[in-house]
C-alpha cells in the first residue's frame, strides 16, 4: 500500500495497467518530451475495471453520472 494510500478514507480499485489501454505522459527526458501509449496485454479478470469506469459508475450511483462523463465513454 503507497503512502497516500494509507491516510485516504476511500481507496478506489482499478485495473493493472496489462489489461487495459492507457496513454502515459511521463513529462520529459532531458530536452526531449515522451509519451507512451500502452497496449492492453490481457483481458480483465476477477471483474477489475479501468479507473475511469470505477469513477463513472460512482458518480452514476450519487446521481452526478452525466455531468461526469459529459456524455463521452472510455
Amino acid at each position: 500500500m503507497s503512502v497516500s494510500a494509507r491516510y485516504a478514507d476511500y481507496v478506489l480499485p482499478d485495473a493493472p495497467t496489462a489489461e487495459q489501454e492507457d496513454v502515459i505522459q511521463q513529462g520529459s527526458a532531458g530536452n526531449m518530451e515522451y509519451t507512451i501509449l500502452a497496449s492492453k496485454d490481457i483481458e480483465p479478470i476477477h471483474n477489475t475495471k479501468p479507473i475511469y469506469e470505477v469513477c463513472a459508475e460512482l458518480a452514476e450511483r450519487l446521481g452526478v453520472g452525466k455531468k461526469f462523463t459529459e456524455g463521452r465513454t472510455w
